[in-house]
């Protein structure tokens, strides 16, 4: 089979900072898919590690490599990317995570069989981190709304999304403004056109250990408070229950990035103001921080 990639059906999008090596895994994975109408792009957004030099070596002409001068954030490779695309549909890949062969192929089979014209959906997924051993399996409800993802977003678009590429155009680009959160705040803004829709079968991974993935918290209290003024101040009236709801949510993200950074009485005052706004919400952070906590203190420290 001859391949082009002058008239792709679907526009794979791996954005990347100095991770020359790890990115060749997430390539290859979407480059050995089933499904073979596609592009891949991958986004060097001011790589200083020779990105270049080790993807030369790449043949397919699905790939090409674009490159920002300097380092500009997630949202804006995440953008860069878009504005490339050529095909009909866009999906996301993290450059440390990695799809299963038939992602694509399955992905794209329950979109185009429904009935309901499905636009935009996610898949389950495998989390991989140090927190979770056992690695853990996320499956989501059969449709989200936009309320639904004012509870956080557990879908991880980075590594499961396929989207139609005119909503990219309909909802807006990415924040370049958010260093963090920009995918969820795009949902948000997306689900007020059409539901997302999750295929619960297990064809993305999500790699937290394959590199660090530390979480800088004022980078999370910056985009935290551009997503209060996006979704609260910008977009005006939210009812009572969904606004302390979401607000509960944001200092979840808080508490978790803090903790995350060894600030333990920050994070123990964002989840304390989580519950003050919505109690119920408060209890997965509490589960998660929870987790961390018991296996910090089962892991031996190393000698140094």
């Amino acid at each position: 089979m001859t391949l082009s990639p002058s008239n792709p059906n679907v526009s794979v999008i791996i954005p990347t900072l100095n991770r020359a090596q790890l990115v060749h895994r997430a390539i290859q994975s979407v480059l050995k898919q089933t499904y073979e109408d596609l592009e891949l792009i991958v986004v060097d957004d001011g790589s200083t590690d020779d990105l270049a030099g080790s993807l030369s070596r790449i043949e397919d002409p699905r790939f090409r490599l674009v490159s920002h001068a300097e380092n500009r954030g997630p949202a804006a490779a995440r953008n860069t990317g878009i504005s490339e695309a050529l095909g009909q549909y866009v999906a996301f890949l993290d450059s440390d995570d990695y799809w299963l062969p038939n992602k694509l192929e399955v992905q794209l089979e329950f979109m185009r069989s429904s009935d309901e014209g499905i636009r935009l959906s996610c898949t389950a997924y495998k989390l991989i981190s140090r927190y979770h051993p056992e690695d853990e399996l996320h499956f989501g409800k059969p449709t989200m709304t936009e309320i639904d993802m004012q509870w956080g977003c557990r879908v991880s678009p980075g590594a499961t999304l396929l989207a139609e590429r005119a909503l990219f155009d309909e909802a807006g680009p990415m924040n370049e403004q958010m260093s963090r959160l920009e995918d969820w705040d795009w949902l948000l803004r997306c689900l007020r056109l059409t539901n997302l829709k999750i295929l619960n079968e297990l064809l993305s991974v999500v790699d937290y250990g394959a590199h660090d993935r530390r979480i800088d918290y004022e980078e999370v209290r910056s985009s935290v408070d551009l997503m209060k003024h996006s979704h609260f101040i910008k977009r005006g009236f939210l009812p009572s229950v969904p606004r302390l709801r979401f607000l509960a949510t944001l200092e979840n993200e808080l508490a978790v990035a803090a903790y995350g950074n060894g600030r333990h009485g920050l994070a123990t005052w964002h989840t304390l103001r989580s519950l003050c706004y919505f109690p119920y919400r408060s209890f997965d952070t509490l589960r998660r921080i929870g987790s961390r906590l018991l296996f910090d203190a089962r892991t031996p420290k190393q000698k140094t």
